[in-house]
């Protein structure tokens, strides 16, 4: 079935899953066959309105009418949305879930047993179409299921699948690591402002200097060792900058920042899972 094709119930409307719903229209889904599912009604009227597609205020008439169901809800939310939709969901319905550090047990726990779960962790920029998202199989997920969730993702950005013992990871990684991205534009801002340049032309310089260097990365098929070299010569500018930062260990604190990030998660993980009595 194609996205074109598919029915599909997202449940919460925040950010993430309001993206979700643009990036599927974009990609050719018919606003019918989403519905959003959200107990606000303020913010379904919004949806409605922006997007033309169903809405429901209770979850489990979103999730019976589908034919594949995201939850796009905080991770605490997520027991408990599980087991609101568990009696509309039967083992043909694929569920994915977005939420940091919920293991696929957890959710398969809620629903009826062989209901295929599979996670996802997404970021931000998915909000621009230029996402990027880890996806898991669950115990139950089929190919189909990957095959479907991937298109789903694509229409955000771009996906890859991964082993759900790697989620951690990929959460330190591409769920948080917008936010480490737009710690260095800063950073460079800040370091242009205190070099006399003015605050508008320095986030410029940086910025946009920063979204060239990831064009670069992306299209001319070299490592970041060999185009740092490309832009280091003896003696000059970069190699001062970069011996400055070799000095100050920035690789291993940046190392040690995402590590901290994926013991996060997995602290999560485990805090759901004992809640949950599957520890």
């Amino acid at each position: 079935m194609t996205i074109q094709d598919m029915r599909i119930a997202v449940i919460g409307s925040g950010r993430m899953g309001e993206a979700l719903v643009r990036g599927l229209i974009r990609s050719g889904a018919q606003p019918d066959n989403l519905t959003v599912a959200d107990p606000d009604p303020q913010r379904l009227e919004q949806v409605a309105s922006q997007y033309n597609v169903m809405t429901s205020a209770v979850n489990a008439a979103a999730a019976r009418a589908a034919d594949l169901v995201i939850l796009a809800v905080k991770p605490a939310l997520i027991p408990a949305v599980a087991t609101d939709i568990a009696d509309a969901v039967d083992t043909a319905k694929p569920v994915i879930s977005i939420a940091a550090g919920i293991p696929a047990t957890v959710i398969e726990a809620k629903l009826k047993p062989g209901a295929r779960v599979v996670r996802v962790m997404p970021n931000s920029p998915a909000e621009k179409g230029a996402g990027m998202a880890a996806i898991s199989r669950g115990t139950h997920a089929t190919d189909e299921d990957i095959a479907s969730v991937t298109a789903i993702f694509s229409a955000v950005g771009l996906a890859v699948v991964i082993d759900e013992s790697l989620q951690n990871a990929a959460t330190a990684l591409n769920g948080s690591g917008p936010a480490y991205f737009y710690l260095v534009i800063k950073a460079l801002t800040e370091a242009g402002v205190e070099l006399g340049l003015d605050h508008e032309t320095a986030y410029r310089l940086a910025h946009e200097t920063m979204f060239g260097a990831s064009r670069m990365l992306k299209y001319a098929k070299k490592t970041p060792s060999e185009l740092i070299e490309a832009v280091r010569s003896p003696n000059g500018t970069t190699a001062a900058a970069l011996d400055s930062f070799s000095a100050d260990g920035l690789e291993d604190i940046i190392k040690r920042g995402v590590k901290a990030a994926a013991d996060r998660a997995w602290a999560i993980e485990q805090e759901v899972k004992a809640g949950e009595g599957l520890a």
